[in-house]
């Protein structure tokens, strides 16, 4: 038995003193009033009193009852008249039995008391306890269930019910699967609530996605564990808890996460972080490409912005430093780097203060294409400088030859009985068509040349020039052409086509003194992704290919740039005038191609050409045809010297010709003229009104009349009616050309106007 005395604790023995005196004086009252007082001590109420001292207030209140019991007995019985008779003797003997009974009855009862009082207490312990745990299932923010090893609901708690959305009383009694999606439902193992409930052990943490009652979804963390039933038996328990919004908080921070991943390592962009002394913290590999930096390098030794900076640029680096720490970031401005190979690369750069205003994030861009197609713009701004100057300065020496030739044609017929005088003009005339080829080639740089294409196989047009060809290039350089099997259709002036080769076979031929080798190959081509030539990107599409190659002396790199440009030529002074690849420049140009070269020194050069492919079915020509005499032509001319000689060659075949010097003038006489009209010959390019303008100005009356165009420049179309028939010769011409396409133009079934 545990006693817990406390015989120093003054209150409780005054209270359990007070309670002996009581029940003892209750006692002898009692005595009194029943009996009397006898010569025999007073001990059967004595020994109820010590009993119900024990039971009310314990051990110590049993013994002080006991005591004084005992003491007032043994007044009582030592104060009788016969001390040492033999009834004083048997009031001692019972008063001592009466001690010993009562003292076993005080421990006794004491101990039954303090058992009771334990039992009681424990009990009342265990329903507070039972309490403080219902009021916490009860109010518990999680959902809190427990089942059986089947898995099927035995109780839930308020937390439950609201989450799944049932009632406590739909619940009891449900698989736990059932709440859950099917998906999750279909990962949970048969015996899986049986393993649960045969565990004892820390309890474990799964997420699961959950189906509340209105069907909606949600994601539970599940506290798995088991609880101890009142049996001593282990059950399943389960606390959930609503993690749906930080589940999409997570995955929205991992998406975003990605996000950034994916743009920090983008290779559109350079991107760097950079403490405030500018040491690079982390970048991605485009940064690395840019400063030249493998990453093994990077984590190695790392970079320094600073470092990276040349000196010039440094004072710009520290203005806009100043700029992010005052504004949290700085506009886009450009500067150059440093790379790791000491070469420089341009870069256009921008930054900005990360919110722990500590770090610096770089935005770096590669700035070498944009610096490449300026130059490249710039480089065609020239060009096409030097192309407009070109194509003025043709069109005047066009009607200078024009007015030359023509009257050398003419005098050439007056002559012919006078040998000197014939070798004379012979001389002029070809000294013209030399100069119309110069013209020629200038128009064809410029591109206002007027081309006449044609549907034509190139290697057809090839096999016509090789004989030309190796006169051209010399009996030391062997020429060669190997032709696809059957090549694509083009559309192109197979004149030009010739002036390309010829062009080319005279550089090869400057370019292989000592002799060597010029292969022609042409073939099929189908481009499919975009390909950078010399001046423009090439698009994808179906092309042919022509390429000239020689085994010369190869083209220095800084010249490459420049082989285009008119005048440009790395000949002595007067053995070129450095217009033939500027001539096959317009030429390609002119027919819609593009051109690459490729070419070192000492390993030969390569032209390669892509001519677009044309669909359009080819059309058969037709032969020239006798000039009808007694004809009456319109011709329009702003040039004099020009307009007066084509109208004597004219007069000099039996045509009447009325003269205009502007197609306003031409208008005119046309308004007066009353007799027949067979044929309109106009110069294009003329001030005031164009000749293509010109011909829409006619009235029904000559809509239908046969058109011919002369012009030593056309770079736009010139926009004819539908109804139109028209020709095109382009100055300077021959007057025999002139004669062929007269008398085809006059031939039926072009009708006259009367």
């Amino acid at each position: 038995m545990k006693q817990q005395v406390g015989w120093t604790s003054a209150p409780s023995a005054i209270i359990d003193t007070i309670s002996a005196v009581g029940l003892l004086t209750l006692s002898f009252g009692l005595t009194v009033a029943i009996g009397g007082i006898g010569h025999s001590p007073f001990l059967a109420f004595f020994l109820a009193a010590i009993f119900a001292a024990t039971i009310v207030r314990g051990f110590r209140s049993g013994i002080i009852t006991l005591v004084l019991s005992v003491a007032l007995n043994g007044v009582f019985t030592l104060s009788q008249p016969a001390l040492f008779s033999v009834a004083t003797f048997i009031d001692a003997g019972r008063l001592a039995a009466f001690a010993g009974i009562s003292c076993l009855l005080v421990f006794y009862t004491a101990w039954a008391r303090d058992g009771i009082l334990e039992l009681a207490g424990k009990r009342t312990q265990l329903e507070s306890s039972e309490q403080r745990f219902r009021s916490i299932f009860e109010s518990a923010p999680l959902a809190i269930s427990v089942a059986d090893d089947n898995g099927r609901l035995l109780t839930v708690n308020p937390a439950y019910c609201k989450m799944f959305g049932y009632t406590e009383q739909e619940l009891i009694g449900m698989d736990a699967r059932q709440l859950m999606t099917p998906e999750e439902a279909a990962t949970v193992p048969p015996d899986f609530f049986k393993n649960l409930q045969a565990k004892v052990g820390t309890p474990y943490v799964i997420e699961r996605s959950y189906r509340r009652k209105d069907g909606s979804h949600f994601y539970g963390r599940v506290t798995a564990g088991t609880s101890v039933a009142d049996d001593g038996s282990r059950r399943p328990m389960a606390m959930i808890e609503d993690i749906t919004s930080q589940r999409e908080a997570y995955e929205a921070l991992a998406e975003s996460e990605a996000r950034f991943r994916l743009l920090f390592e983008s290779p559109m962009v350079g991107l760097a972080i950079s403490d405030l002394h500018e040491n690079v913290i982390t970048c991605n590999d485009e940064f690395l490409h840019i400063i030249g930096l493998t990453r093994e390098e990077f984590t190695r030794q790392g970079a320094n912005k600073r470092k990276l900076t040349p000196a010039e640029y440094a004072a710009i680096d520290a203005r806009q430093r100043e700029i992010i720490l005052r504004e949290g970031v700085c506009p886009p401005f450009e500067k150059q780097y440093y790379r790791m190979n000491a070469s420089r690369i341009p870069v256009v750069v921008r930054g900005a203060l990360l919110p722990n205003r500590n770090e610096i994030v770089w935005f770096v861009l590669d700035n070498s294409d944009k610096k490449s197609l300026e130059e490249r713009l710039e480089h065609a701004h020239r060009l096409e400088a030097v192309g407009r100057l070109a194509g003025g300065v043709a069109h005047d020496l066009n009607n200078v030859l024009m007015i030359t030739m023509s009257y050398g044609e003419l005098l050439a017929q007056h002559v012919t009985s006078d040998p000197t005088l014939s070798r004379y003009t012979d001389e002029i005339l070809a000294a013209g068509k030399r100069g119309a080829t110069v013209v020629q080639q200038l128009l064809s740089y410029s591109r206002r040349r007027t081309i006449q294409p044609r549907i034509l196989d190139l290697s057809r047009t090839i096999e016509d020039s090789l004989r030309m060809l190796q006169r051209i290039i010399g009996e030391d350089i062997s020429v060669s052409f190997t032709p696809f099997t059957t090549l694509w259709k083009i559309k192109a002036d197979p004149a030009n086509i010739t002036d390309v080769l010829f062009n080319l076979a005279a550089n090869a031929r400057d370019a292989m003194p000592d002799g060597g080798e010029f292969k022609i190959y042409a073939a099929n081509f189908q481009l499919h992704e975009p390909l950078e030539t010399h001046d423009a990107v090439m698009q994808p599409g179906r092309y042919v290919i022509l390429e000239v190659a020689d085994t010369g002396v190869g083209i220095d790199p800084a010249m490459r740039e420049h082989i285009f440009e008119p005048f440009f030529t790395t000949k002595e002074f007067g053995k070129g005038s450095g217009l033939g690849l500027a001539s096959v420049y317009g030429i390609v140009k002119q027919h819609g191609g593009y051109l690459v070269v490729q070419s070192s020194e000492n390993a030969g050069t390569i032209f390669r050409i892509f001519f677009p492919v044309c669909s359009e079915p080819e059309t058969a020509s037709t032969a020239s045809l006798p000039v009808r005499e007694h004809a009456v032509a319109l011709l329009v001319e702003d040039e004099t010297a020009a307009r007066e000689s084509i109208a004597s060659y004219l007069s000099s075949l039996g045509i009447s010709v009325l003269q205009a010097a502007t197609a306003h003038e031409a208008l005119a006489i046309l308004e007066r003229h009353q007799g027949p009209l067979d044929l309109i010959i106009t110069d294009v390019l003329m001030p005031g009104m164009s000749g293509g303008t010109f011909v829409k100005h006619l009235g029904e009356r000559y809509s239908h009349l046969p058109v011919i165009f002369m012009s030593g420049q056309c770079d736009r179309p010139l926009n004819l009616p539908p109804q139109s028939v028209s020709f095109f010769l382009q100055k300077p011409f021959m007057l025999r050309s002139l004669y062929e396409v007269v008398g085809n133009a006059l031939h039926p079934p072009h009708s006259s106007v009367q």
